[in-house]
Protein backbone atom coordinates (compact mmCIF):
# COMPACT_ATOMS: atom_id res chain seq x y z
CA UNK A 1 0.00 0.00 0.00
CA UNK A 2 2.75 2.33 0.65
CA UNK A 3 4.46 1.79 -2.70
CA UNK A 4 1.39 2.44 -4.19
CA UNK A 5 0.89 6.22 -2.23
CA UNK A 6 4.32 7.31 -3.76
CA UNK A 7 3.77 6.34 -6.92
CA UNK A 8 0.25 8.60 -7.24
CA UNK A 9 2.28 11.13 -5.41
CA UNK A 10 4.81 10.92 -7.98
CA UNK A 11 3.10 11.02 -10.86
CA UNK A 12 0.45 14.05 -9.42
CA UNK A 13 3.75 16.02 -8.85
CA UNK A 14 5.43 14.99 -11.95
CA UNK A 15 2.54 16.17 -14.26
CA UNK A 16 2.00 19.55 -14.54
CA UNK A 17 3.16 22.46 -17.28
CA UNK A 18 6.41 25.14 -16.33
CA UNK A 19 6.08 28.08 -18.31
CA UNK A 20 9.41 30.50 -19.03
CA UNK A 21 10.50 33.18 -21.47
CA UNK A 22 12.60 32.35 -23.46
CA UNK A 23 15.70 34.46 -23.95
CA UNK A 24 15.81 34.43 -28.14
CA UNK A 25 19.16 35.30 -29.82
CA UNK A 26 19.83 38.53 -28.80
CA UNK A 27 21.37 39.24 -24.55
CA UNK A 28 18.74 40.56 -22.39
CA UNK A 29 15.12 39.51 -23.91
CA UNK A 30 15.69 42.44 -26.22
CA UNK A 31 14.34 40.43 -29.14
CA UNK A 32 13.05 42.94 -31.66
CA UNK A 33 10.66 42.81 -35.12
CA UNK A 34 11.48 45.11 -37.90
CA UNK A 35 9.31 47.46 -36.72
CA UNK A 36 11.27 47.59 -33.37
CA UNK A 37 8.07 45.83 -31.44
CA UNK A 38 9.26 43.25 -28.73
CA UNK A 39 8.98 40.06 -29.84
CA UNK A 40 8.44 37.03 -26.28
CA UNK A 41 8.60 33.77 -26.85
CA UNK A 42 7.27 31.22 -24.70
CA UNK A 43 8.28 27.96 -23.45
CA UNK A 44 6.03 25.31 -21.87
CA UNK A 45 9.14 22.95 -20.46
CA UNK A 46 7.06 21.26 -18.14
CA UNK A 47 5.34 17.49 -18.77
CA UNK A 48 1.74 18.34 -19.29
CA UNK A 49 -0.10 21.06 -21.24
CA UNK A 50 -0.15 24.74 -19.80
CA UNK A 51 -4.24 26.34 -19.97
CA UNK A 52 -4.50 29.63 -21.70
CA UNK A 53 -2.94 32.74 -19.93
CA UNK A 54 -1.87 35.86 -19.97
CA UNK A 55 1.98 37.53 -19.83
CA UNK A 56 2.32 40.85 -18.89
CA UNK A 57 5.17 43.06 -20.31
CA UNK A 58 5.93 46.09 -18.01
CA UNK A 59 7.55 49.15 -18.85
CA UNK A 60 7.81 51.05 -15.54
CA UNK A 61 6.50 54.39 -15.49
CA UNK A 62 5.81 53.87 -19.09
CA UNK A 63 3.00 51.33 -18.54
CA UNK A 64 2.31 47.35 -19.43
CA UNK A 65 1.03 45.32 -22.08
CA UNK A 66 -1.13 42.53 -21.21
CA UNK A 67 -0.96 39.57 -24.14
CA UNK A 68 -3.11 37.07 -24.47
CA UNK A 69 -0.97 33.54 -24.16
CA UNK A 70 -2.51 30.50 -25.84
CA UNK A 71 -2.80 26.86 -24.18
CA UNK A 72 1.36 25.19 -25.19
CA UNK A 73 1.52 21.87 -24.95
CA UNK A 74 4.11 20.17 -23.12
CA UNK A 75 7.91 21.20 -24.37
CA UNK A 76 7.07 23.35 -27.32
CA UNK A 77 6.97 27.10 -28.13
CA UNK A 78 5.14 29.66 -28.56
CA UNK A 79 5.50 33.19 -30.23
CA UNK A 80 3.30 35.51 -28.66
CA UNK A 81 2.05 38.70 -30.81
CA UNK A 82 4.90 41.47 -30.87
CA UNK A 83 4.39 44.50 -28.11
CA UNK A 84 5.13 48.13 -28.90
CA UNK A 85 7.55 49.52 -26.51
CA UNK A 86 6.53 53.12 -25.41
CA UNK A 87 7.81 55.69 -26.87
CA UNK A 88 9.38 57.16 -23.53
CA UNK A 89 10.91 54.21 -22.13
CA UNK A 90 13.75 54.69 -23.87
CA UNK A 91 15.02 57.37 -22.09
CA UNK A 92 18.54 56.26 -22.71
CA UNK A 93 17.75 52.62 -22.44
CA UNK A 94 14.29 50.84 -21.76
CA UNK A 95 14.05 48.01 -19.67
CA UNK A 96 11.05 45.72 -19.16
CA UNK A 97 9.97 42.69 -16.54
CA UNK A 98 8.42 40.40 -18.58
CA UNK A 99 6.08 37.73 -16.26
CA UNK A 100 4.16 35.01 -18.35
CA UNK A 101 1.03 33.37 -16.45
CA UNK A 102 1.31 36.80 -14.71
CA UNK A 103 -2.48 36.10 -13.12
CA UNK A 104 -1.60 32.34 -11.98
CA UNK A 105 -3.50 30.35 -14.00
CA UNK A 106 -1.60 27.86 -15.10
CA UNK A 107 -1.19 24.77 -11.83
CA UNK A 108 3.18 24.72 -12.88
CA UNK A 109 3.65 22.15 -9.86
CA UNK A 110 6.80 22.50 -7.59
CA UNK A 111 8.42 25.04 -9.74
CA UNK A 112 5.47 27.15 -9.19
CA UNK A 113 5.84 31.09 -10.56
CA UNK A 114 9.50 31.18 -9.31
CA UNK A 115 10.93 31.19 -12.83
CA UNK A 116 8.31 33.25 -14.81
CA UNK A 117 9.53 36.54 -14.58
CA UNK A 118 12.64 38.11 -16.05
CA UNK A 119 14.26 41.34 -16.44
CA UNK A 120 15.10 42.83 -20.33
CA UNK A 121 16.82 46.05 -21.37
CA UNK A 122 16.58 46.90 -24.75
CA UNK A 123 19.57 49.35 -25.63
CA UNK A 124 18.01 53.06 -26.94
Amino acid sequence: MKNLIWLVVLVVIGCSADLVIEKGQYVDYCNLDDTGRLIITVKNIGSDKSVPCNTCIEFGKYGFENVPTPAIEAGNLMLLSPVYIPRGCYDSDCGFKITVDSENTVSEGESGEANNSVIGNCIG
